[in-house]
């Protein structure tokens, strides 16, 4: 109708009717066109809050993760000190070296291991979905946290030299033991409210240990 509208003031040369016809299918375009990139903004925005939910229960997940690996460490390292503390009797002052001693020696092996989530923020890599995340502030601050992530799996996934000599010369028999009747199976350690409450009960090794 527009069109018919223009072609019959062209038609009469009724130019100031032709402008008012081209203004108003100017205007319309430019309308089209902002309504578009306001939907699309509010596309992208709704997609990019939705990125970062993900992203943020990634955080939480790993969050709880490292929180369980510096309680875990911790208390194994306050068997590795009692392991050196025993040691050092031992050599100044003859002391002996009971089933404590092994408890201690052999938790002091233990590992950390563990990952960080990262899923959700590798396939955002791998499909592009990352640069939608519209505050480049908020995407800074997430690539470095990640950077950092990586450093702390690989301190978290070191193996002391001491673990590998440990279970070479302690004997089987042994480890069987200590696994089995002082409270040092399976995880060895509950992680509650207050920290870590170990599970290893040297007074209830057996005597033959």
């Amino acid at each position: 109708m527009l069109l018919r509208s223009i072609s019959k003031h062209i038609k009469d040369q009724n130019w100031f009717a032709v402008f008012l016809d081209f203004c108003i299918v100017v205007v319309g375009v430019f309308i089209g066109i902002q309504v578009n990139n306001w939907n699309e903004a509010r596309q992208d925005a709704q997609q990019s809050q939705g990125y970062i939910a993900l992203i943020l229960d990634d955080l939480q997940a790993s969050k709880s993760t490292m929180e369980y690996f510096y309680n875990y460490s911790s208390w194994v390292k306050g068997h590795i000190t009692k392991t050196i503390d025993a040691l050092d009797s031992y050599h100044e002052e003859g002391a002996e070296l009971g089933t404590s001693f092994l408890v201690d020696a052999y938790i002091s092996g233990h590992g950390v291991g563990g990952s960080i989530q990262r899923e959700t923020f590798e396939s955002l890599m791998a499909d592009g979905g990352f640069g939608k995340i519209n505050n480049p502030e908020v995407r800074q601050r997430i690539l470095r946290y990640y950077r950092y992530a990586d450093d702390a799996e690989n301190v978290f996934s070191v193996r002391s030299g001491y673990q590998q000599v440990l279970r070479q010369v302690m004997p089987y028999k042994m480890v069987r033991i200590l696994r089995a009747n002082c409270g040092i199976e399976g995880t060895v350690s509950v992680v509650s409210e207050y920290g870590v409450e170990p599970l290893s009960d040297p007074d209830s090794c057996p005597p033959e240990l």
